[in-house]
Parts: C-alpha cells; sequence; structure tokens
C-alpha cells in the first residue's frame, strides 16, 4: 500500500511541483535555456544571387554587427544562395562576405573578395556583387561606419558614379532588388563591367612594377569615393594613380559596354556572359539577353567623365572622335544601334591612353582625376563643356621630375598566447607617408588561423589538437617599392581549463495523497534530484535527506546545460516515479 501511495500519489504531486521549480543557478548567476533564448529574434531566412559574372560554389559567411559569425552557405547552381539566421535587433546590420566558387564568365574564381550588407531583419533579399562591395566598403569608411544613412550613401555615390549601365528601372538597389528574367541582364552585364574595370586597373598597376591585387584596387576606389568623386581625394587610402588609372579604364570597358563588345580577360565575352546568364535562368528567352539591354543616361555620363580622363593623357583626335561620338548616342538605345558608329579600333586606341595613365604614375596626376562630370558637378576643375559642344584638345599637366619613396611603417605587439576555443585577434598598425597602397604578407602563419593581405589582420580560434608553441611568425607590409616587417613572434596555444558551476532547484513539497487524503511532511524522507546532458538520461544524482527541505544545489559540475528530473522517497527508502523533465543551466 506504502508503495503505490508513493508511486501514484507522489508522483501526481511531484508533477505540479517540478513545473513551478525555479530557474536560479548558483557560481555565476542563473537562467535556464527557455530565459537565454527569450529576447532572440525568431529565425530569418535570407536569400540573394552571388555575381560578378554569376558565382557557383561561392561560400557565403554572414556575421553579427560585433564580427561573429551566425550563418554559412553555398551559392548553388544559378548562382542563388538561401539560409536562416538569427540576431537580436541591435545586433544589426548583419555582413556578409563571400569567398571562392566559380565565376560562370571568367572561368575562375573571384579576383576580389565581395561584401554586402543586411541592414534589417525585414530585409530578406542581399544579392552580393561589385556594387555591393564597393558600397560596403564606402559606408565603413564614413563617419559611424556601416548603417541605413552611410549604406544609403554611398549606394547613391556608387550608382551614380560608378553604375557601369545599372538602370534604376530594373535595378533599385543591386543590394535589395530580386534578380528575375527581365534584370538579369542588365545586373550581370553592368557587374562583368565594374569587375573588368577592377582587373584591368589591377593589370595595368602591375605592369608599371607596384604589387596590387583586386580587394587592393576595390579598397583604393573605396577610400576615393568617400567624398562621392573618383578623383584621388577622399578617406586614407585614397590613391591618385589608382584612382587615375581606373577613370582611363572605365572609358575603355564603357565603350565596350556600349556596344555590347564587352572583354574580359581580353577576349570578347558577350557569347558567354549570355551563357552564363541561360545557365542561371534557364527559361529564359533570348530576347532578354544582354544585347537587349538599353543604354542608359548614366551610363553615357559615366562614359563621357571617363573620356575627358583619357583626352587628359592622350591629346589625339582618335580620343576626341571617340567623345564626340558618345556625345551623340542618345539614351535608351539598343548596343546594336551605335556599334557601327564608334571609330574602328575604339578599345585599342584607349589602350594608349591607358599606358599614359599609368607612365604618369607616381608623377602629378591631378590633371586626370580633376575631371568635369557633365551634370556640372565637380569638387575642383574649370566649368564644364557642353554636351552638346565638341570637345577640343587639352595639353596634359604632367610633372615628369621623379619623387623619391619613403618606405612604409608597421608597428604593433601581438598576444603571445591564447587559449584553445578562444578566438586570437591581431591586427598591426602601417603607414604610408607617401599614401601608396600598402600589402601585408606574413611568414609561418599557424595553420589554425587566417591572415588578410589588405588590413595585416591575423585572426583564428584554436582547437584542441592546436596545443603547442607557434614561433618564427612575422608580419611585413609593402608600398610596392620597400618593405617593413615587425620582429617575429611566437603564439603558445594553452588548453582550456575546465570550468565548473553549479545550478540550483527549488520546489514545493506534495501535501496529498493520489486519492486526496492528507500527506504528512513525516511520511518524506528526502527528495532525489537526476541529472544529465541530453534527455531522457540522467547518470548523476543528489539526495536531499530532509523530507521538509525545498531547494537543492548541484554544484562542481561542469558548465553547461543539462535535464533534470525529481523524485521523492518515503521512510521505508521506496521511490516515487520521476517528475517532468526541465532543463537547467551550470554557471
Amino acid at each position: 500500500m506504502i508503495r503505490q501511495l508513493i508511486q501514484s500519489g507522489f508522483t501526481k504531486a511531484l508533477v505540479f511541483a517540478i513545473v513551478v521549480l525555479q530557474l536560479t543557478a548558483c557560481g555565476g548567476g542563473g537562467g535556464g535555456g527557455s530565459e537565454s533564448t527569450a529576447s532572440l529574434d525568431s529565425p530569418v531566412e535570407i536569400g540573394g544571387s552571388v555575381g560578378d559574372g554569376p558565382i557557383t560554389g561561392a561560400t557565403v559567411v554572414i556575421y553579427k554587427a560585433d564580427g561573429q559569425q551566425i550563418g554559412t552557405g553555398i551559392s548553388d547552381n544559378t548562382a542563388s544562395f538561401k539560409f536562416t539566421v538569427r540576431a537580436k535587433g541591435n545586433e544589426y546590420p548583419l555582413l556578409l562576405k563571400s569567398s571562392g566558387g566559380f565565376d560562370l564568365v571568367t572561368g575562375s574564381t573571384p579576383d576580389f573578395q565581395m561584401l554586402s550588407v543586411m541592414l534589417k531583419r525585414s530585409q530578406k533579399q542581399v544579392n552580393i556583387n561589385p556594387f555591393s562591395t564597393l558600397i560596403v566598403k564606402i559606408a565603413q569608411l564614413l563617419p559611424g561606419g556601416v548603417n541605413a544613412e552611410n549604406v544609403r550613401t554611398a549606394k547613391t555615390y556608387v550608382t551614380d558614379k560608378l553604375g557601369f549601365g545599372l538602370d534604376p528601372n530594373l535595378i533599385g538597389n543591386p543590394i535589395t532588388t530580386s534578380i528575375t528574367d527581365e534584370n538579369v541582364a542588365n545586373i550581370v552585364k553592368a557587374s562583368e563591367a565594374l569587375g573588368e574595370m577592377v582587373r584591368r586597373t589591377r593589370d595595368s598597376i602591375i605592369a608599371s612594377g607596384t604589387a596590387i591585387n583586386g580587394d587592393g584596387v576595390m579598397d583604393a576606389i573605396a577610400a576615393d569615393m568617400t567624398d562621392g568623386f573618383l578623383d584621388g581625394t577622399g578617406a586614407q587610402g585614397a590613391n591618385p594613380t589608382i584612382s587615375a588609372v581606373a577613370n582611363v579604364v572605365s572609358a575603355q570597358v564603357l565603350v565596350e559596354a556600349l556596344s555590347n563588345n564587352l572583354k574580359v580577360g581580353g577576349v570578347l565575352a558577350t557569347g558567354v556572359i549570355d551563357q552564363a546568364i541561360a545557365t542561371t535562368r534557364l527559361n529564359i528567352s533570348s530576347s532578354k539577353m544582354t544585347g537587349n539591354v538599353r543604354i542608359t543616361k548614366g551610363m553615357l555620363k559615366q562614359t563621357k567623365v571617363a573620356l575627358r580622363a583619357a583626352q587628359v593623357v592622350d591629346t589625339s583626335s582618335a580620343v576626341i572622335d571617340i567623345l564626340n561620338t558618345v556625345n551623340a548616342i542618345s539614351a535608351n538605345a539598343l548596343p546594336g544601334d551605335i556599334e557601327q558608329d564608334l571609330p574602328a579600333g575604339t578599345s585599342e586606341i584607349l589602350d594608349v591612353a591607358i599606358s599614359e595613365s599609368v607612365a604618369a604614375g607616381s608623377t602629378d596626376t591631378t590633371a586626370i582625376n580633376q575631371v568635369v562630370y557633365s551634370d556640372g558637378s565637380s569638387n575642383t576643375g574649370p566649368d564644364p563643356v557642353p554636351e552638346s559642344d565638341p570637345v577640343v584638345n587639352t595639353a596634359p599637366v604632367v610633372n615628369t621630375a621623379p619623387v623619391a619613396n619613403t618606405a612604409p611603417v608597421i608597428s604593433g605587439t601581438p598576444a603571445g598566447s591564447v587559449v584553445v576555443n578562444e578566438t586570437y585577434v591581431f591586427r598591426p598598425s602601417a603607414s604610408d607617408a607617401d599614401g601608396n597602397l600598402l600589402a601585408f604578407s606574413i611568414a609561418n602563419r599557424p595553420a589554425w588561423a587566417s591572415f588578410d593581405d589588405t588590413t595585416g589582420r591575423l585572426r583564428g580560434t584554436p582547437g584542441n589538437a592546436d596545443v603547442g608553441l607557434y614561433d618564427g611568425i612575422r608580419i611585413s607590409v609593402t608600398d610596392g617599392l620597400d618593405t617593413a616587417s615587425l620582429p617575429a613572434f611566437s603564439i603558445r596555444v594553452d588548453a582550456a581549463v575546465a570550468q565548473t558551476g553549479g545550478f540550483t532547484l527549488t520546489w514545493t513539497a506534495p501535501t496529498t495523497r493520489a486519492d486526496g487524503t492528507p500527506l504528512s511532511l513525516a511520511d518524506i524522507d528526502g527528495f532525489r534530484v537526476y541529472y544529465g546532458e541530453t534527455a531522457g538520461n540522467y547518470p548523476s544524482s543528489i539526495d536531499v535527506a530532509d523530507g521538509s527541505a525545498q531547494t537543492a544545489t548541484v554544484t562542481d559540475v561542469p558548465v553547461g546545460d543539462y535535464r533534470v528530473v525529481m523524485t521523492t522517497y518515503d521512510v521505508d527508502g521506496l521511490e516515487s516515479g520521476q517528475s517532468a523533465e526541465i532543463s537547467k543551466t551550470a554557471r
């Protein structure tokens, strides 16, 4: 009879008692699983496209505003990605980074790291492309960093001055506009043109003997564009030579794009671009391909600005003929309408202007950068030339005196140790008195850490297998001519020290049996608490040998989450059934 009462009446009473257990912890504060998630937003599914040309197999990683990684995905065979994220409102904006993958146009991995931003929870579309990359990089350099206002400002700068044919009627925002059959050719063609400008600028600078990569070009352009102009001035990191070359290279890329004869890697890429579009949009009509992407007013404006930059360094009549032809082109025309109007060998003519802009090198490139915009807007320079007027020769202003190079400087004291499962971050400070673009390198990088060659940041989280000493690490910086290095340093990875804590349970003792008859505390000899790390499995227990007790503390257990149940036993040692399971966190 006693056993029956304990196993029925006590169980029923304890089920009620466990429901009202207080979630209290010891060893550093309270809180169970439900409390830790109560303030989180529910999961949000986001998606978008990855493209310079459409990029398949790219790894997309998303980070909170504090840099914590919270999600990852892969772009599929349509160059699209989709995954679920979870973040609090104050953890926005979220930063997206794309790496690796296969560009269906270039046939290789992307030439620079692409970025994008999710400003708020309701933004479900997040495209990653060269435009979004520049927008994010510019916003990062504006006062206040990446926020809604700075992203809007950066987006205006990029689409107005470096739109490369983006049609605002089809692509209102290169980050948030969904990709459809109606706009895919426009965004792919414009993105490829911007990407090609970066590649040709990079290659032209390298040909002059200065080391640089695609990320370096993007960084310099972003720094320059913080004032809305690609003119060699702007935030720290702007480089007049890169801006000058990029302006003239843009002229060549744009006139090729105007006639739908864009070259990628020196090869006519129209067919490859259209094939890439058809691969990612299986049922798209042939009428939606690049040959039917209409010329926008913004594209014409940008082309005229770029050609004026080319005219500064190449005063030949051939460049003037190209500019006069472009002045006669009307917005909304199709590429085929003007293909025969451009002078023969237009792209090759502009090769000369590019070579001249590179030859100016580290000399005075002010004349190239003081470009007058066709709408009259300019931060420097004379009054604009009316669009309807023919362009006359303007003698270039170039100072040919050599300029001595000043070596860059680098400083910083890296931490000498890190504990397993903790993140190690070190970023040196570096500067160059000449304002040259800097590139970083590292020797003896630990395998558990990554290195950013544009910022010099060393970052990683070692695991248990990485315990040990890593020495001879050396970080260097170069301006393309001279190099400076930090002293070699070591990092010791220490094993994690197990942390222990505990949790507290509070309950109300049962007062009745299952049949409703009174239950005296004298009949209860004690309580037994069972706990374990997985549901339904409770390998550990403690006894509370006091029938009147209403609380118990579990101590000296590894910090973490536990599943807990409870029973009651009587003076004869007979035990009731288990209560309902609850979650507890030992801290």
